[in-house]
């Protein structure tokens, strides 16, 4: 936010002024179950998903970001700005600086599964978005205390299923999710994708999808 007021030429706001508005866009049925259906790289649905998604997310958010400050309201997504990038750090492998899957969590729309995706209303099958604001906003949701509370496993309830979907081997039972060895995967799917759908994107989404937080909270821990 400092650099994007500085860029306008304006003061940058107290952090007390900001709020952080997150949002959850759920995948369809037809490309979960395409997904579901794939056992070693990404069904095509699912790859166009992946770019598509994506690039509709950032569109949405500039689009936002833009009529916010035509209005005179300082605002910022960082992902889509000159300061984002990815990068190795020790002991976590691959991460961003900006995670909307944190954010989310943080503004109480899911927690997090064995496989590290966010588990929403909606499921873990989706793509997330996130932006910054000069506005104080009263959050309209509470994020529960445990960071595991809609994931089976966590829970003490038999489960396991993203870590029988994945297709390297990448997530146990007594290491949860190991980043690295997912990354690799998912690096060699940039060649799959684009020899046999044409698409040059990356992404596998096979512990998403054929398990029991695909489309929702699972049932035995979802309270009225």
């Amino acid at each position: 936010m400092k650099w994007q007021a500085e860029n306008n030429g304006v003061k940058p706001p107290e952090s007390k002024d900001l709020s952080m508005i997150s949002f959850v866009m759920p995948i369809t049925r037809n490309t979960k179950q395409d997904n579901a259906a794939a056992v070693d790289w990404p069904s095509e649905r699912w790859a166009q998903t992946r770019l598509s998604g994506e690039i509709f997310s950032q569109t949405i958010v500039r689009e936002i970001v833009t009529d916010l400050m035509s209005r005179g309201i300082l605002a910022v997504s960082p992902d889509v700005t000159s300061m984002f990038n990815k990068k190795r750090y020790p002991n976590v492998g691959w991460a961003s600086p900006w995670s909307h899957r944190h954010i989310a969590y943080a503004a109480g729309l899911g927690t997090f599964g064995m496989q590290d995706f966010l588990i929403t209303e909606k499921g873990c099958a989706h793509r997330l978005g996130s932006f910054v604001v000069n506005l104080k906003l009263v959050p309209n949701r509470k994020r529960p205390e445990d960071i595991h509370a809609y994931c089976l496993h966590y829970q003490g309830r038999k489960c396991l299923k993203c870590a029988t979907r994945c297709p390297v081997g990448a997530i146990t039972a007594e290491n949860a999710h190991d980043k690295e060895a997912c990354y690799q995967k998912v690096a060699k799917s940039l060649k799959y994708c684009n020899k046999n759908y044409h698409l040059f994107i990356y992404g596998c989404g096979l512990c998403a999808t054929g398990v029991p937080c695909e489309s929702g909270i699972p049932k035995p821990l979802q309270t009225d």
